[in-house]
């Protein structure tokens, strides 16, 4: 248990950072991406499968708040993010390390759990699908929509995901409810953004790592970095032979 403790080990960053929202900063910045994102729908809805939309609202939503945090200033500094250049090269090989853990322990506890499960009953693991395809796997390989959803997959999707997860649902929680529940409920939520199958359960496991790299580091660059590895590894599964099978 104190090992499991020692995880979630607080950064002397997290006193100096004001990285604590208030709720109508979060009611803003989810209703100007909900509202992004409806737009998208509603001019390209008929153009695009499911997945494709939510990645173009996502990179929309995403510039969108830039350009509006820019102009009003009602959000963090990339500085109180721990997101400057120096937090990435500083943190680039820590990002590495827990993306590699962050995407392989999950998957190897499930399958070391059900696999006796398996032998009483046949083909359980056959009917469970432990990764999301992130949508790239009815696309033509190597085609402008696979290499347009793969950008996203592994640039936009973690910055925006690690800003929303880590950057905003998460101090809000530490604040008010602790950090032991912070955790529980923003990995929950990453969850739940990913889907409503069993891929919820490595994702959950996933995002509780990555909440506690944000807690040891106060910084939101390794979380991205981790993530960004992550879904790395997600895509090259779609191109490199036997990848698929590991992960």
């Amino acid at each position: 248990m104190r090992k499991i403790g020692g995880l979630f080990a607080s950064s002397a960053e997290w006193e100096t950072r004001n990285i604590y929202w208030k709720f109508l900063d979060i009611v803003k910045l989810v209703a100007l991406s909900l509202l992004m994102s409806f737009l998208v729908y509603l001019v390209l809805g008929g153009r695009l499968d499911t997945y494709a939309l939510l990645t173009l609202g996502r990179v929309v939503s995403l510039t969108v708040m830039v350009m509006v945090h820019i102009q009003y200033r009602f959000w963090p500094s990339a500085a109180e993010f721990g997101m400057k250049l120096y937090d990435f090269r500083r943190h680039l090989k820590t990002g590495v390390i827990w993306g590699l853990i962050a995407k392989f322990l999950p998957t190897l506890v499930i399958i070391a759990i059900l696999l006796p499960l398996s032998v009483l009953f046949k083909e359980l693991l056959a009917g469970i699908d432990l990764e999301s395809n992130l949508g790239m796997s009815t696309l033509p390989l190597f085609s402008l929509e696979w290499f347009a959803l793969a950008f996203s997959a592994v640039v936009i999707a973690p910055v925006w995901e690690e800003l929303l997860m880590r950057g905003i649902i998460y101090p809000y929680l530490r604040r008010d409810f602790g950090i032991k529940l912070a955790v529980v409920v923003s990995s929950l939520v990453f969850g739940l953004l990913h889907g409503f199958g069993f891929v919820i359960i490595p994702t959950f496991i996933a995002g509780i790592f990555l909440a506690a790299l944000y807690e040891r580091t106060g910084s939101l660059a390794p979380c991205i970095i981790a993530h960004a590895v992550f879904n790395l590894i997600a895509v090259a599964a779609q191109i490199i032979p036997g990848l698929a099978g590991l992960v």
